[in-house]
């Protein structure tokens, strides 16, 4: 059996990114970490990186992104508050602007924190073409119902629909 290792064609190389967030002190939201651009003919069957969890936020979940259209086999362990992903496909291959996790955090502490995803392969390519996500973690607004850091009547209304079963 013989072994065949691609690189990437267009090799820029892809970018990883971490998205930016924002959510309240003690609440769940999801960030993401996608990767672009790269194309069938690049045959990108597997990717892997680490992610440290900064001080103040607490992980709480990873999965693979609903919008991930190939099988395979995903991984995610936090090992000393950094999360461990990695994923090697068992159809087709990985292609285009893809969303590929969706990692669920909690805010513990109020402030700006970075999230770097680092140690990135697709395949056995190192990716050093990483951008940073910053996650915004903000105090409760009383009175802020819907979370969209406006107190409107709007707020109220849904209070009023909630209280008569009509949510």
């Amino acid at each position: 059996y013989g072994i065949s290792v691609r690189c990437l064609s267009n090799y820029n190389p892809p970018l990883v990114i971490a998205s930016n967030s924002q959510s309240r002190i003690g609440y769940s939201f999801t960030t993401s970490i996608k990767k672009f651009p790269v194309s069938q003919s690049d045959s990108i069957s597997s990717f892997q990186y680490d992610l440290p969890i900064p001080d103040g936020l607490e992980y709480v979940s990873a999965k693979m992104s609903d919008a991930f259209s190939v099988e395979g086999n995903f991984l995610a362990n936090l090992v000393q508050n950094t999360l461990k992903v990695s994923f090697a496909v068992s159809s087709d291959y990985i292609v285009g602007d893809t969303v590929l996790t969706e990692i669920q955090l909690k805010g513990n502490r109020l402030g700006t924190f970075d999230i770097t995803p680092s140690n990135a392969f697709l395949n056995s390519n190192k990716i050093d073409s990483i951008t940073i996500g910053r996650i915004t973690v903000l105090p409760i607004m009383k009175g802020d119902v819907n979370e969209d850091s406006l107190i409107l009547a709007h707020d109220a209304a849904l209070v009023n629909l909630y209280s008569v079963g009509k949510d």
